[in-house]
């Protein structure tokens, strides 16, 4: 428990209502994954698809660890469709389109590029950093 428990505690993940849900039970096994990732301390955390299934909340909460790890250190990697959530919280975004890449660098810049556009996003997207 001892230093998952202080990243939870710091994270405001657990206490209060101790009912369990089918979707708190997800939440907090995916939680797990990522917090043990973490606290192994590796150079390089890969994270797949990190945010499947949960709510807006619980991304914030799985993004803040995931910068941790990256301020702690670790290059972290996170393969992931949601574009709009993470381009906020990332340093350089990379965008494949039938496994090429189409665009690379400061979120701002490639959330601008118009193969990316084209390809995700439909319009523009703004990101404040």
């Amino acid at each position: 428990h001892g230093q998952a428990g202080e990243i939870l505690h710091a994270l405001a993940v657990g206490g209060g209502d101790t009912r369990v849900s089918r979707e708190s039970e997800f939440f907090a096994r995916r939680l797990a994954e990522v917090a043990r990732a973490v606290l192994l301390g590796r150079q390089l955390l890969l994270l797949d698809e990190p945010l499947a299934g949960l709510t807006e909340d619980q991304h914030a909460v799985v993004l803040g660890l995931a910068r941790r790890a990256a301020e702690s250190g670790s290059r972290v990697i996170l393969v992931e469709h949601l574009v709009p959530v993470v381009a906020p919280v990332v340093d350089k975004l990379v965008v494949l389109a039938g496994g090429v890449v189409i665009a690379d660098g400061p979120p701002a810049d490639v959330l601008a590029d118009e193969a990316v556009i084209d390809a995700y996003l439909g319009s523009a997207l703004v990101v404040e950093s």
